[in-house]
């Protein structure tokens, strides 16, 4: 599993295929679409779209919430938050090609999470972001290494993710986790192929 997840943002579906493109071009293998606010239709229309557009890049596509239409359209997997389908439950109705990852923000739910099936889990937020609503306890650099350290029992790919920065990479993965999930990083640069490639040569 590659240790770096790019999610989309965007205010309409097209925002949201130019970052999926735009990822593909820069080198990201790992996408998470991530659309929020919009119709079930508009979803399932840009996934398919978004799958399209990944393939000859060999990137791998997974969509936040929606797992039926994870299914329908052929995703690699599904994202989950903590008040979404409960991870045993995905792990009996998704096909067994297919990931799943679902959201933290404590030890309990990284194990939780675990002995459920899921492939991996998000942990964060890391700091304060914009790019989601409804934001739990900011942990840093000593709360994500606490809940690594935590959980460690269980044998998942913890990414962190929220508001990382470019700067925030060796520290964040000095703490123990496989990877990081970003957005912003990537999405605002001036230079995100270099930031990816210097990303696979310190830690790929």
């Amino acid at each position: 599993m590659t240790k770096l997840q790019y999610i989309t943002t965007g205010s309409t579906p097209q925002e949201h295929l130019q970052h999926v493109l735009h990822a593909c071009n820069w080198g990201v293998k790992w996408i998470q679409l991530r659309m929020k606010n919009f119709s079930e239709k508009i979803i399932t229309e840009t996934t398919i779209k978004a799958l399209k557009i990944c393939e000859p890049f060999g990137c791998m596509l997974i969509l936040n919430d929606f797992p039926q239409v994870a299914i329908d359209t052929g995703c690699h997997g599904v994202h989950v938050g903590q008040k979404d389908v409960p991870a045993a439950i995905l792990k009996k109705v998704l096909p067994s090609n297919m990931i799943f990852g679902v959201s933290t923000n404590n030890a309990e739910e990284v194990i939780r999470a675990a002995h459920e099936g899921a492939h991996y889990v998000g942990l964060g937020p890391y700091r304060f972001t914009q790019t989601k609503d409804h934001l739990r306890k900011v942990l840093g650099i000593s709360g994500i290494k606490e809940i690594v350290e935590a959980s460690a029992a269980v044998d998942i790919p913890i990414y962190a993710i929220g508001g990382i920065n470019t700067e925030d990479i060796a520290d964040i993965l000095q703490t123990g986790v496989h990877g990081i999930a970003v957005s912003s990083m990537l999405s605002k640069a001036k230079n995100p192929e270099e930031i990816i490639q210097n990303f696979n040569e310190l830690y790929v």
